[in-house]
C-alpha cells in the first residue's frame, strides 16, 4: 500500500450503511463488523447509493470479479475501501466477466481507495462507460495486461496510486474518447509497454479525442521494454502535463501522435508540457519529447529533456507538427544534435538560429542534479537549472509540494530548489521479480486512530 497509515479513521454520514468483509467471514452473515461477509464480490453486490464496503485486513483470493453496476451520486457515492486488504486475482477465470479484478460498468460516482490489486488475468481495474470514478491510494501490481484501464469514461481521477508489472501493456491506460482524466501523484514503473497511456482510439467510436486532462506529479520509470513511451498520448487535446519525473525508461519519453490514423486530424493538439524531466540512460530510449502526425499548437516550457540514444533526440518533430518551446534545458548523452525538425537534425545553436528556444540551454546532467546516476534528480545547490525558467505556465508547486518560486525566479524541471525542501525520493530501484516501491505518502491521509477503531461521524456532506 502507498500509505502506511496503520488503523484507519473512516467517517461517514449516518444515513448510509457501512458493510464489512473479512477473509474469515461468511457471505451468510449480515455484513456488520462483528459478522462480516467473506467475499468482496458479494459485498459489492449488496451496495446501494451512498453505501460503503470496508475490506478488513487480509488477502482475498478472488474466484470471481468484483462488479459495480449501480451508480452513486455526487453527494452520495458508492465506496470500496479497506485497510491492508490485498485482492489477489491469480485464481480468476479469464472470461469476459472475470478477467478484470474490479469492473465498474455503467456505474457513475464510484470511489475505490486503500486497496492492493494483484495478478488479474487482464486489468486490476476496468472502468467502462462510467463517469466520476475516483481511484486513490491503491496499488495495482503484476496484472496480465494493464494496471488500470478505462473506456468511454469521463472525469476519471487516479491519485496517489502505484501501478507496476503490467505483463503485456501499460500501467495506466485511459482510452476511447474519455474526457477530463486526471492522473497525479502516482508511481508508475516496470510496465511492459507505456507507463501512462491516453489513447482516444478514433476508430472505436465517440469523437476520437481525449480532452481536458491533467497529468502531474508522477514518477514514471523503467517502462517500455516492449515499446511504448513513458507518457504516451494519441489524439489528446487541451491537457496539462506538468511536474512529472520520467527516468530510466526503455522506449520513448513523452510521445504525442495520432495512433496511426490517416492524415493529421487526430494528432495531439493544444497541450501544455511544463516543468517535466525526461532523462534516459546512455544508449537507451527514444526521443525525450516527440510531437508528430499532426501534433500542433502545443507548448513546452521549463522542461529538462535529455536523450540517451544516438538515433533519437531531446525534441523530435515532423513536418506536420509544431511546438511553441522555450526556457528548456536540452541535452544528448551521445550527440551534439538534439532536435529533429522532420527534415534536419540540429544542435541547440542551429535550432536557435532559426528563432526557436532562444531562452533555452544545453547543460550536462552532472551540472544539474544531486546524483543523476543514482536517480536523485533534486537540484544540486549550484544547479544550472535554478532561476532560469519562466513563470509562464509554471505550476504553483513543484513535484514535492514546494511553493514556486523560492526566491522570485523559477527553476526549470519538476523540482524547485529550496534549502528547506525535502530531499527524499519516493521510489526505489527496480527489483526482480517486480515488487512495490518503498515509499510513503502519509501526508495525503489523515485520521489515524487508536486501537484500530473505525470512526463513524458526519462526513460525506462535507467531503466535497
Amino acid at each position: 500500500m502507498i500509505s502506511n497509515y496503520g488503523a484507519s479513521c473512516i467517517v461517514y454520514s449516518q444515513e448510509y450503511t457501512i458493510y464489512y468483509v473479512s477473509p474469515s467471514g461468511s457471505d451468510t452473515n449480515t455484513g456488520t463488523m462483528d459478522q462480516p461477509w467473506q467475499t468482496p464480490s458479494y459485498g459489492v453486490s449488496q451496495l446501494v447509493t451512498g453505501d460503503t464496503l470496508f475490506l478488513l485486513p487480509g488477502e482475498y483470493q478472488l474466484d470471481s470479479a468484483i462488479h459495480f453496476e449501480i451508480s452513486g451520486t455526487e453527494q452520495s457515492p458508492i465506496t470500496l475501501t479497506g485497510q491492508d486488504a490485498i485482492l489477489n486475482g491469480a485464481g480468476l477465470p479469464s472470461d469476459f466477466d472475470n478477467r478484470d479484478a474490479i469492473f465498474v460498468d455503467h456505474a457513475d460516482n464510484i470511489i475505490i481507495e486503500n486497496l492492493v490489486i494483484l495478478n488479474a488475468p487482464r486489468s486490476g481495474l476496468r472502468i467502462s462507460w462510467s463517469d466520476h470514478v475516483s481511484v486513490t491510494n491503491s496499488t495495482f501490481g503484476n496484472n496480465g495486461k494493464w494496471g488500470i484501464f478505462s473506456d468511454f469514461a469521463d472525469y476519471i481521477s487516479i491519485d496517489s496510486c502505484e501501478t507496476y508489472g503490467s505483463g503485456e501493456e501499460h500501467g495506466i491506460y485511459l482510452s476511447n474518447s474519455g474526457d477530463y482524466p486526471v492522473v497525479r501523484n502516482c508511481l508508475v514503473h516496470d510496465n511492459h509497454a507505456s507507463g501512462i497511456q491516453f489513447n482516444a482510439d478514433p476508430l472505436m467510436g465517440g469523437d476520437g479525442i481525449i480532452s481536458g486532462g491533467i497529468v502531474e506529479n508522477n514518477y514514471v520509470y523503467h517502462n517500455g521494454e516492449g515499446g511504448g513511451a513513458a507518457i504516451n498520448f494519441a489524439s489528446v487535446r487541451n491537457t496539462i502535463v506538468q511536474n512529472n519525473l520520467l527516468f530510466d525508461n526503455l522506449a520513448g519519453g513523452i510521445a504525442c501522435w495520432d495512433d496511426g490514423n490517416d492524415g493529421t486530424a487526430y494528432g495531439c493538439k493544444d497541450n501544455t508540457f511544463a516543468n517535466n524531466l525526461v532523462i534516459f540512460e546512455e544508449g537507451y530510449g527514444r526521443s525525450a519529447l516527440q510531437m508528430i502526425e499532426g501534433s500542433t499548437g502545443n507548448i513546452a516550457v521549463n522542461n529538462i529533456l535529455i536523450a540517451g540514444d544516438s538515433g533519437d533526440y531531446a525534441l523530435e518533430l515532423d513536418t506536420t507538427s509544431s511546438v511553441t518551446s522555450d526556457y528548456n534545458i536540452f541535452y544528448h548523452l551521445e550527440s551534439e544534435e538534439i532536435v529533429w525538425t522532420g527534415d534536419d537534425a540540429l544542435s541547440l545553436n542551429e535550432w536557435q538560429d532559426i528563432s526557436f528556444d532562444t531562452n533555452s540551454y544545453s547543460y550536462a546532467p552532472s551540472t544539474l542534479f544531486v546524483d543523476y546516476l543514482g536517480n536523485d534528480y533534486h537540484h544540486v545547490n549550484d544547479s544550472s537549472a535554478i532561476d532560469v525558467g519562466t513563470d509562464s505556465y509554471a505550476p504553483t508547486y513543484d513535484i514535492e509540494g514546494t511553493l514556486r518560486p523560492y526566491n522570485g525566479l523559477f527553476d526549470i524541471g519538476p523540482y524547485e530548489y529550496s534549502p528547506f525542501a525535502s530531499t527524499d525520493i519516493p521510489y526505489s530501484p527496480t527489483t526482480s521479480p517486480v515488487s512495490p516501491s518503498s515509499h510513503d505518502f502519509t501526508n495525503l491521509y489523515l485520521g489515524i486512530t487508536l486501537l484500530g477503531f473505525l470512526c463513524v461521524a458526519v462526513w460525506w456532506h462535507y467531503r466535497r
